[in-house]
């Protein structure tokens, strides 16, 4: 669990802050949001090249991984013996806690740096 836990750790992380920079990056180019009308596939054509890179450097991801791996298993154990949940629900625990701080880190972050500017006025 831990192996997995400290895998999602790495590629969350390294995934995540590839997206802000992609994001980021699209706003300050064209001074629109991915999310408005039609601007879709131009982000996710911004985003390829930064997706790419992600997957060359998976290797080194994987090793990170592998040695961060005890400390995410302590990490469970001690989460199981603090809650006393079985080991599973300790990892279950984790995980919902993790995506949640992953969503509130990503998207405050893009709110902070103006990732969501105001949309344009309709006529």
């Amino acid at each position: 669990m831990g192996a997995f836990a400290s895998y999602g750790f790495i590629s969350n992380v390294t995934y995540g802050i590839c997206l802000g920079i992609a994001w980021i990056s699209f706003v300050k180019a064209t001074g629109q949001s991915p999310l408005w009308a039609g601007q879709w596939p131009a982000f996710l054509a911004f985003y390829a090249g930064l997706w790419t890179f992600q997957n060359f450097v998976r290797p080194l991801r994987f090793s990170l991984a592998i040695a961060l791996a005890p400390f995410f298993e302590r990490l469970i154990l001690w989460i199981s013996s603090k809650t006393g949940l079985e080991k599973k629900w300790a990892f279950g625990l984790y995980l919902f806690c993790f995506a949640i701080t992953t969503c509130v880190v990503l998207f405050g972050s893009l709110y902070l740096l103006g990732g969501f500017p105001p949309a344009p006025a309709t006529a």
